[in-house]
C-alpha cells in the first residue's frame, strides 16, 4: 500500500494544496484530470524522481533511500515507451533484472511476458514491433523489478482500441493476482471502467470518485544485491561509425591540403636551393669578392660550434695564387675547373703534382679578386697538397631551405659579428619559410578545431537523442554520477580516436616537416575534454532536474 499525505507543489502557479491519495495492493488506481492539472506531477512525486514535497509512505514506512527504492521497488512506464532499442527484447529484460539487483530468472521472465502475450518477441529490437507490442514490453519490464509500486503515464493513448483493451485487459490479469500497487494517469475514457480505484485531480486536491474492496494479497520478498547493471548496458552501446568517416575525411582533406600548399611553396624553394651551397661566413663587408680584404680569421672553438649547427656541413675556405690560375677549395667531392682554362687541358699540373679535372663549370670567381681561372678542389685534397694558412672564411652548405632561419639564427648566437653571405637573399628566403610555416600551422589549426567542433556538435546530439534513455534510467534507479558514467565512457572512445589522429598529425608534422605542434594538439584535446565534459555534466543533470517538457500535465 502506498500513502500520499499533505501533497503541496507550486511552480509558477499552484498544483497540489494540501492534496493525499492512497493506491492498493492487487488493484489499479486512475486519475484523470485536465491537462495541466499535475497527473504527471503526481507522477514523479511517487516515483522519486523530483523532490519529495508530502509525506510518502509505501508499505507503512517511510522513505529512506529514494535512489534504491526508485531501482527496486518502483515501475515507470511513460506514453512513449522507453526502451533501450541497442538490445532485443529479451537483453532489455535481462538488464531489468541487473538493475533491480535481481539474479536473471527466465522463468520468471517467460511468465511475465507470456502474460503481456509477447514472447514470440524475444529476438526483437523495440524499433521492429508494433506500438501496441513496444508498450506491452515496457510494462514488462517494469514488471521483471517485482516493482511494489508501477507508474503509467498514459499507456494506451497512442494506441488503436484492439491493442489498448488488450493492453489495459492482460494489465489487470496480472494485476489483481500480484501484490503490485498500480497507478494510471489518463485521459483514455475506453480504460477508466478497468480501475478499481479512480480518482480526479479537482482544485488542487485528488478527489476519489470510485473505491473499491480487494482482498489483499500477501507480498512475497526478493532476495536483491548489487548487480554489474553498468556494464551490461556499455557493451550493448552501439556508436555511430558515421563521425569516424568525418574525421578520416577531414583527415585525408588536410594531408591533400598541406602537400599541395608546399608544393605551391616548393617551386621558389628549389629554384634558389642550389644557389644556397654557396654561403660565406667570414668577418668583413657583406660583399662579393670580400675574401682578399678580410683581416681575422675565424677561430678554432668559433668552427666548432658552427659544426654542431644541424642541417648544414661547414667547410674551410682556401686559396693559393699561382701563375696561371687560381685554386681554390669548395664544398663538393670531385674536381672542377673554370671553363676559361679548358684550354689547360683534362690533366693541370701544379708544384709538381697533376690534378684531373672531371668537369668544367661555367662559373666567375665571387670570392676574391684574383681572376675568374679557378681550379676547384675539395677541401680534403686542398689540405693534401697545398699550404694551409688560418682559416679566414667558411663555406656552409644548407641541406634545405626551409631550415634557413633557424640555422641564422644560430649562427648569430655563436658569434653576431659573423657576417653571412649568399648571392642569394636570405632574408626574402626567410620570409617565404616563414609564410609558409605559419600558414600550413594555421591551416592545420582550423582543421584540428573544425574536427573538434564536428565530434562535439556529434556528442551534444548524441546526448540529446539519448536524453530519453538517460531519464529513463533515471527513474529506474541510477544515479547522476552513474548516468555521467554512462555519458563519460560513451565519449571517450571518440575522444581517444581524436588523441591519436592528433598525435599521428602532430608526429608527422613535427619530425618530417618540422612543424612543432604536439604542445598545441595536446592542449587542444585537453580542452576538448573539458568542454565535453561541461556540456555531457550539464545535459545530465538537466535530466535530473526533470528538464522535461509538458512536466505538468
Amino acid at each position: 500500500m502506498i500513502d500520499i499525505k499533505h501533497l503541496s507543489i507550486t511552480f509558477d502557479r499552484v498544483i497540489f494544496d494540501d492534496a493525499s491519495i492512497t493506491l492498493s495492493n492487487n488493484s489499479i488506481t486512475m486519475i484523470k484530470g485536465k491537462s495541466g492539472t499535475g497527473k504527471t506531477t503526481l507522477l514523479n512525486q511517487l516515483g522519486l524522481v523530483a523532490p519529495l514535497a508530502c509525506d510518502y509512505l509505501m508499505e507503512g514506512h517511510s522513505i529512506d533511500d529514494p535512489l534504491t527504492t526508485r531501482k527496486e521497488k518502483i515501475g515507470y512506464v511513460h506514453q512513449e515507451s522507453t526502451l533501450f532499442n541497442n538490445m532485443t527484447i529479451k537483453e532489455n529484460m535481462e538488464f531489468a533484472f541487473l538493475l533491480s539487483g535481481q539474479e536473471y530468472n527466465e522463468t520468471r521472465m517467460n511468465d511475465i511476458l507470456c502474460s503481456m502475450k509477447i514472447e514470440h518477441l524475444l529476438n526483437q529490437t523495440p524499433d521492429h514491433v508494433s506500438g501496441g507490442e513496444r508498450q506491452r514490453a515496457a510494462i514488462a519490464f517494469a514488471l521483471m523489478k517485482d516493482p511494489s509500486l508501477l507508474l503509467l503515464d498514459e499507456p494506451t493513448a497512442s494506441l488503436d482500441s484492439i491493442n489498448c483493451k488488450l493492453l489495459i485487459e492482460l494489465l489487470s490479469d496480472y494485476i489483481h493476482t500480484h501484490p503490485v500497487c498500480v497507478l494510471i494517469a489518463t485521459h483514455d475514457k475506453r480504460i477508466l471502467d478497468y480501475a478499481d480505484d479512480l480518482y480526479e485531480i479537482q482544485n488542487h486536491k485528488i478527489v476519489p470518485l470510485k473505491k473499491s474492496s480487494i482482498e489483499k494479497l500477501e507480498t512475497t520478498s526478493i532476495n536483491r544485491k548489487p548487480q554489474n547493471y553498468l556494464s551490461y548496458y556499455k557493451k550493448h552501446l552501439i556508436r555511430s561509425s558515421k563521425i569516424l568517416y568525418i574525421l578520416f575525411g577531414l583527415i585525408l582533406s588536410m594531408t591533400i591540403g598541406i602537400l599541395g600548399y608546399r608544393t605551391y611553396y616548393s617551386h621558389e624553394i628549389n629554384a634558389i636551393q642550389e644557389k644556397l651551397l654557396d654561403v660565406r661566413l667570414y668577418y668583413g663587408n657583406n660583399s662579393k669578392n670580400a675574401y682578399d680584404s678580410i683581416t681575422e680569421p675565424i677561430r678554432m672553438d668559433i668552427r666548432r660550434d658552427l659544426n654542431g649547427i644541424e642541417h648544414i656541413h661547414v667547410t674551410p675556405f682556401y686559396e693559393t695564387v699561382t701563375d696561371t690560375l687560381i685554386v681554390q677549395s669548395y664544398t663538393g667531392d670531385t674536381i672542377k675547373a673554370s671553363r676559361t682554362i679548358k684550354n689547360l687541358g683534362k690533366d693541370i699540373t701544379i708544384n709538381h703534382h697533376t690534378f684531373h679535372v672531371s668537369s668544367y663549370i661555367s662559373k666567375k670567381n665571387t670570392i676574391s679578386s684574383q681572376g675568374d681561372d679557378v681550379l676547384y678542389l675539395p677541401e680534403a685534397i686542398y689540405r693534401k697538397y697545398f699550404e694551409i694558412d688560418d682559416v679566414k672564411m667558411l663555406l656552409v652548405r644548407v641541406d634545405d631551405a626551409q631550415y634557413i632561419s633557424s640555422i641564422l639564427s644560430q649562427i648569430n648566437d655563436i658569434d653576431p659579428h659573423l657576417t653571412v653571405y649568399s648571392n642569394v637573399n636570405l632574408d626574402y628566403l626567410t620570409q617565404i619559410n616563414s609564410r609558409m610555416m605559419n600558414s600550413l600551422l594555421m591551416l592545420i589549426c582550423a582543421i584540428f578545431i573544425i574536427m573538434l567542433i564536428i565530434l562535439i556538435y556529434h556528442r551534444q546530439k548524441t546526448i540529446d537523442s539519448n536524453k530519453d534513455e538517460y531519464f529513463f534510467l533515471y527513474e529506474n534507479g541510477l544515479s547522476i554520477k552513474e548516468l555521467k558514467s554512462l555519458a563519460r565512457y560513451d565519449y571517450v572512445y571518440y575522444y581517444v580516436f581524436y588523441l591519436i589522429i592528433l598525435l599521428i598529425i602532430s608526429i608527422f608534422m613535427t619530425f618530417m616537416m618540422h612543424i612543432p605542434i604536439i604542445l598545441y594538439a595536446c592542449l587542444l584535446w585537453f580542452f576538448s575534454i573539458l568542454l565535453e565534459e561541461f556540456i555531457t555534466t550539464l545535459c545530465i543533470h538537466k535530466i535530473g532536474r526533470l528538464d522535461q517538457p509538458n512536466y505538468n500535465k
